[in-house]
């Protein structure tokens, strides 16, 4: 029987205990903005639910984490989330396997006193622990997402040209086929440009028939977040006009390719990849190790290969579903969907096989 650390105490993050709580996440290199304290506040004004970050400390140092944020509703219950909001990654940090179940065995209490229906834990394409979550986590439904991340060289080289060996020929070409067209980019946080953005990702989402954004997450990230620091717009020029956008995060050593947007009938001039490279130089120069391009479906083979040639290597990262409570399955999937906006409640095709992950 495996003895347990008694001197592991799990609580509520406490706003006397915010700093060390970031002190703990900047202290390990590849934590994701997403389980930040300003995300925190960006989800809590975005979508305006409840947020329960636990903390498990030892003699009163973090020693693990837990974001959790909860969608209640008051006709069929709450659902919680680690993290909700296009798939952000929250996941458990924890310095070893006693701190993890501490904080796993706090969340379940948590669910179990709060009569939660489900609850997702997302983990992170750097977490190392996948099959420590699927061997103990036990989850009711798991499902995949192939995280790419481009690893980028250090900025005591020629990492422009560095860069440029990188990636892939297409991508190369594609550039050069930019520059030669006369596109020029820039770094403009303005209204206008947030305004171009949000109107030209809309439109290129409508297209294929996705789920956009809405008007009010351009309007919360720039409140939140602070320019230069934290984000960045860049927007890509022709002719005086803006043909394209790119909105990235900064967080500790990793960068967020986080709402691309394209004019299309500017689409074969390629000035995204021109702010790609750009925002990736830009990157280097600030220190930035790592460029993540988010998840991809297993499905999207187009979207996988377009990231994979800017040289991305795969970092896959699951979805560990509990259902809590079965009548949450009783709900058909437009009534999922309607009350739980922006939350993963559970793999509506069943998710994937956890003995063939």
């Amino acid at each position: 029987m495996r003895v347990v650390n008694t001197n592991i105490h799990v609580e509520l993050l406490k706003s006397a205990d915010e700093e060390q709580y970031e002190e703990y996440l900047l202290g390990k290199e590849d934590t994701l903005i997403y389980q930040s304290l300003k995300y925190r506040y960006f989800l809590e004004q975005l979508l305006k639910d409840k947020s329960f970050y636990l903390v498990a400390k030892e003699n009163g140092d973090i020693k693990g984490v837990l974001p959790i944020m909860v969608r209640c509703n008051d006709l069929y219950g709450g659902i919680a989330n680690s993290l909700p909001f296009y798939g952000s990654n929250g996941s458990i940090i924890a310095d070893n396997s006693d701190v993890f179940e501490a904080l796993i065995n706090e969340y379940m209490r948590m669910a179990d006193e709060k009569k939660w229906l489900a609850g997702t834990i997302i983990s992170s394409p750097f977490d190392k622990k996948n099959l420590y979550f699927q061997q103990n986590i036990k989850p009711c439904f798991l499902d995949k997402r192939i995280g790419q991340v481009t690893y980028l060289p250090p900025n005591n080289i020629d990492y422009e040209e560095a860069i440029f060996e990188m990636i892939y020929s297409s991508a190369r070409r594609n550039i050069r086929k930019a520059r030669k067209g006369g596109i020029s980019v820039d770094i403009d946080n303005s209204d206008s440009s947030i305004e171009f953005l949000y109107m030209t990702h809309r439109k290129n989402i409508e297209k294929i028939n996705g789920i956009a954004k809405k008007k009010c997450f351009f309007e919360v990230f720039p409140r939140v977040f602070e320019e230069k620091m934290d984000y960045n717009v860049y927007i890509a020029h022709k002719d005086g006009r803006m043909i394209a956008a790119l909105l990235v995060l900064y967080y500790n050593k990793t960068v967020e390719y986080f709402t691309p947007a394209i004019v299309e009938e500017n689409r074969t001039d390629q000035p995204l990849p021109m702010i790609i490279y750009q925002a990736m130089c830009d990157a280097v120069k600030k220190g930035f190790k790592y460029w993540n391009w988010g998840g991809t479906w297993l499905t999207q083979d187009g979207v996988y290969a377009f990231k994979k040639k800017w040289g991305s290597v795969d970092l896959p990262y699951y979805y560990y579903t509990y259902i809590f409570n079965k009548d949450i399955l009783q709900l058909n999937k437009d009534e999922v969907l309607k009350n739980y906006e922006n939350y993963f409640v559970y793999p509506f095709d069943g998710g994937v096989s956890i003995e063939k992950v």
